[in-house]
Formats: structure tokens, sequence, C-alpha cells
């Protein structure tokens, strides 16, 4: 069903942080700090924990990362 959309915590999709950290320096673009791709997929990974930071993705139904959200966003 490609209309669902499944919201889930980053930690247990280690698989989609790469994704996920595309989109967001596509949305967010270059910041301090944050320069290059590379930079966003490493502060991805780090916020992607089971503590605080966490880092939420939104996955629709054939599998693609559509959204993402860190909480305290510590970038």
């Amino acid at each position: 069903m490609s209309g669902e959309l499944v919201i889930e915590n980053a930690v247990g999709r280690p698989e989609l942080i790469e994704s996920l950290a595309e989109l967001r320096w596509f949305e967010m673009g270059p910041e301090l700090g944050l320069e290059r791709r590379a930079d966003w997929v490493a502060a991805t990974a780090r916020e992607s924990g089971a503590r605080l930071p966490v880092t939420f993705v939104a996955v629709n139904g054939t599998g693609d990362v559509v959204g993402g959200w860190a909480w305290p966003n510590m970038i």
C-alpha cells in the first residue's frame, strides 16, 4: 500500500540514516559545521541514538524516506 506512512525511531533503522541525512542536507542546505553532505550523514548518525538526541524517520509504503525529525535538535 503506497499511501501508508510509518514513523520510526531511526536507531532501529540504521539503513535509512544516509537517505534521511541527504534529505536534511537538501532541505536545510549548508550550515556552519555542516557544509558537506558527509557532515549531514555524520550528524544524523550521531542524533540517531536510543537516548537524547533521538531522530525519527518517516517512511512511505514503498520504503522511501519522506521526512524526519530530531529532538532535541543537537546539530
